[in-house]
């Protein structure tokens, strides 16, 4: 990812409270780096004209992972302080930061650690090639992140309520989607202890 996208926003979503892990999970550390650090590189990597992560619970300690890349690399921290109402709070609070000359934004949670930086090339290809809606599929299953949607459906995204994400806006527009077939071991969250074994 070598050119700026200049009118592209990346969205860390890393406010939750992580209550199925029962602990911090932005901060568990997967293959040497904690999870919102390794979100953020990644979200960094593609060069758009914002990279924000949005905190919520366990800001402070998210922010002291981050100081270095926010001094460094012009990553945006912005708190959601109403995260304890869920996702869609994140996501409303995401698009109300982004200036007027965002015209889409690439939404990546903080617990798929093994999202690759060249899936997200393809997601963004997609987009600059024409697709407003842009979002993965696993053997056949729509994925409702990481996706991009282009400005046109911001409205809609501060419409979604409770604990749930983009992909309310993506089914509704199913055949608007561009879809992109993924691997299931690419997408594969961590959301449990459990899990974060299983990544080790």
């Amino acid at each position: 990812m070598t050119e700026m996208v200049h009118s592209l926003a990346v969205i860390v979503l890393a406010a939750g409270r992580s209550s199925r892990m029962g602990r911090a999970k932005q901060l568990e550390v997967v293959d040497g780096e904690a999870m919102v650090v390794r979100a953020a590189n990644l979200a960094l990597g593609c060069e758009a004209a914002v990279t924000t992560v949005i905190s919520g619970a366990y800001a402070e300690e998210v922010e002291q992972q981050l100081a270095q890349l926010i001094q460094t690399q012009g990553l945006q921290i912005v708190h959601n302080p109403n995260w304890a109402e869920g996702q869609a709070t994140s996501v409303h609070t995401a698009i109300q930061s982004l200036p007027a000359t965002i015209e889409a934004a690439l939404f990546l949670p903080v617990d798929q650690p093994f999202v690759t930086p060249g899936f997200l090339q393809s997601v963004i290809d997609c987009w600059q090639g024409g697709a407003e809606l842009v979002a993965p599929k696993v053997d056949g299953e729509a994925r409702g992140a990481p996706a991009i949607f282009a400005r046109k459906y911001f409205p809609e995204l501060l419409q979604i309520q409770g604990d749930v994400g983009g992909r309310v806006v993506l089914m509704k527009h199913k055949n608007e989607v561009t879809w992109i077939a993924a691997e299931a071991k690419m997408l594969r969250d961590i959301d449990t202890p459990e899990d974060l074994l299983l990544s080790r």
